[in-house]
């Protein structure tokens, strides 16, 4: 029977081979660098400092993707003449050793000011938590005033959100600008592309796919379910991310199945020049340029209104 299938082509002698989910042959990563050089300026550049030249053009689509996300209250006016939000999701694949913690040494610094916002929002509901379960075994927590729950904005949110805390992160992430009551964007940052694809099984990611894809153009999704809990309502979707993952970690997002929905096209995909396990040079770290890029994300965070481009004056 063996013999039977390797005739017919249906069982080979030879172990399968494991081809490039991306092929990085033909990519001009000189290029990039050499049209990105003479536009770089801050905070771009310190964006670009910490990271090797061929792999510029990565670091400017993550850094870019977080400053968007801090600049939640503006907008700019599209060809068609509609208003239109920044809505980037950006994805860096590397292979191990390509250096692609750089997304992560960003994250840190840009977006310090969403997580400064959202401290104190996550220190209250610790202590409503902490009330709710001190009231279910204390006779005498009981008989006081009734708990109110927190409803501040939380926007800086882990991979492992359920889709109900996710609806109503969205819900209360709202602020009156310029006279007019805007949405403002989640944003999600995962230095393992795995992880979120592997609670796509069960659990926390269950539908999320669908609002990634609504999330390019803000289109509405909600619920309504039956339970208590449930955030009953319908939502423009504003969620913004930056994922770092392995070659193979891309295969299982993007897969037969799903690879002509959209969400391809809607996300930047950067794969890094290979350093094939090269060890990792030693750098020192620039604290100015991590400074520099710190102060860029508050000063972002406190803009509003519309972004004009050069052309239009």
């Amino acid at each position: 029977m063996q013999e039977v299938l390797k005739s017919t082509g249906v069982l080979s002698s030879e172990a399968p081979r494991t081809e490039r989910v991306v092929d990085r042959v033909n990519i001009p990563y000189e290029q990039y660098a050499e049209r990105l050089e003479p536009l770089l300026s801050a905070p771009y550049a310190e964006a670009c400092s910490g990271v090797s030249r061929h792999n510029w053009l990565g670091a400017v689509f993550v850094s870019g993707a977080m400053y968007c996300t801090l600049l939640t209250r503006c907008w700019y006016k599209h060809f068609n003449g509609a208003k239109q939000r920044m809505n980037p999701q950006a994805l860096i694949i590397g292979e191990p050793a390509t250096g692609k913690g750089f997304a992560k040494s960003l994250d840190d610094q840009i977006m310090c000011a969403m997580r400064e916002q959202d401290e104190e929002v996550r220190a209250q509901e610790t202590r409503y938590k902490q009330e709710q379960k001190k009231r279910g075994t204390s006779s005498k927590a009981q008989k006081q005033d009734a708990l109110v729950e927190p409803e501040g904005m939380i926007r800086y949110l882990p991979t492992k959100t359920s889709n109900n805390i996710f609806f109503r992160r969205l819900k209360r992430a709202k602020e009156v600008v310029d006279g007019e009551v805007m949405p403002m964007h989640l944003y999600m940052f995962d230095s393992e592309l795995d992880s979120s694809i592997s609670a796509q099984s069960g659990g926390a990611w269950i539908g999320k796919h669908d609002l990634e894809l609504k999330a390019f153009h803000n289109e509405l999704s909600g619920v309504d379910y039956a339970n208590n809990d449930s955030i009953n309502d319908i939502l423009p979707i504003f969620w913004n991310s930056v994922t770092t993952g392995t070659q193979v970690s891309l295969y299982k997002k993007f897969t037969p199945r799903n690879i002509n929905d959209g969400l391809c096209s809607r996300v930047c995909i950067f794969p890094m020049e290979t350093a094939r396990y090269q060890m990792i040079k030693k750098k020192n770290v620039d604290w100015e340029a991590n400074e520099s890029m710190k102060q860029w994300g508050y000063r972002f965070d406190k803009l509003h209104g519309e972004l004009r481009s050069r052309s239009c004056g």
